[in-house]
């Protein structure tokens, strides 16, 4: 896939399973993945290797969101904190990469600063998806100085091999 279909496909996507199909080619491509998995209701989960080791990435698509908002930026890492719970409380690995992405923007980073939240005392019952309105999660994470991934805009031309190299070395 080229930069500009890349660029235009997401462009012309409608419903977020678009956003996704168009990602998840990416992925295939330039992380050469070959099967994305959707453990505990996860909109993506994948195996890639980086020097001869595996590392795993846990990915959150939305459709249209402002991903250069850092509340919305925290509402949607609160939904990936409630996913790595999910992870957790199954006595599973936790994904150590997360990839956030939209039609617009997306962002990459590694789940460590997110692990302080796994131990609050709050709803963990609560689907994943309602994540954003756990107040001070968001509010915490919002104001969070150890989370602050430079947001690509993949707006016309965009590489997404930008974000396959950003993935790997966040993964190392």
């Amino acid at each position: 896939m080229s930069r500009t279909d890349f660029a235009e496909s997401l462009k012309n996507c409608s419903v977020e399973r678009q956003v996704e199909d168009c990602y998840n080619a990416a992925l295939e491509k330039t992380l050469g993945v070959k099967k994305i998995s959707y453990p505990h209701g996860c909109d993506g989960c994948c195996e890639f290797s980086v020097n001869g080791k595996k590392h795993t990435l846990l990915i959150e698509y939305k459709l249209d969101e402002d991903l250069s908002s850092q509340v919305q930026k925290a509402k949607v890492l609160a939904q990936v904190v409630f996913y790595l719970k999910r992870f957790e409380s199954a006595g599973e690995t936790l994904p150590g990469t997360v990839l956030v992405a939209d039609k617009n923007e997306c962002f990459v980073i590694h789940s460590n600063p997110l692990m302080k939240y796994l131990g609050w005392e709050i709803d963990w019952e609560k689907a994943p998806s309602m994540a954003g309105t756990v107040g001070e999660l968001v509010l915490a994470i919002s104001e969070d100085a150890d989370i602050n991934p430079f947001v690509y805009d993949v707006g016309r031309g965009f590489d997404f091999g930008i974000v396959a190299e950003k993935i790997k070395s966040v993964a190392e």
